[in-house]
């Protein structure tokens, strides 16, 4: 073969491969996700989140990872104040995996619950975070080889219908 044509294989090979390791130490880098749910006044709905997806570090998730994610509700064309509330589905996930409302992982989620009002943004953001804690626990082997997504339960409730006009 001609030395031309093996030097510029190569030259492929190695951009290829510097890529490839870029791509991927972005993905580790920022491994927050913004995930959006679009609502409609009066449902209830179950989301659920790819824990992977959201990894802080690692590739898969077993005992001792960890993540977080941004959780945007949206509420197009909603001309109603509306109720909302998000609970996490506390039976389908290892008992020792846990949601937080803050970054330290103290705040363990129950609910978060709030009102649309449509004179106000149509998104809020709340950043949730997860870790699966280490535990001598047999039921962590439940889950080996599953695939973790993580249900959150919406609720929303209609309010009270809001005049176009506005009162001084």
């Amino acid at each position: 073969m001609n030395k031309k044509v093996i030097i510029t294989i190569i030259s492929l090979i190695l951009l290829a491969s510097i890529i490839f390791i870029l791509a991927n130490r972005f993905k580790k880098d920022n491994p927050s996700r913004n995930i959006s749910l679009v609502l409609n006044s009066s449902s209830e709905s179950i989301h659920y989140i790819d824990l992977e997806e959201t990894l802080d570090k690692g590739e898969h998730v077993v005992p001792g990872s960890e993540g977080h994610f941004v959780l945007t509700l949206k509420f197009p064309n909603i001309k109603t104040k509306t109720k909302y509330t998000i609970e996490r589905d506390i039976d389908s996930l290892p008992p020792n995996l846990k949601v937080y409302t803050d970054k330290e992982r103290t705040k363990i989620l129950k609910t978060i619950t709030g009102e649309y009002s449509s004179d106000g943004d149509e998104s809020y953001n709340y950043t949730l975070y997860w870790k699966w804690e280490i535990e001598d626990n047999a039921k962590d082997n439940l889950f080996q080889n599953s695939s973790f997504l993580l249900p959150l339960i919406v609720i929303t409730e209609d309010g009270k219908e809001r005049s176009d006009s506005h009162e001084n």
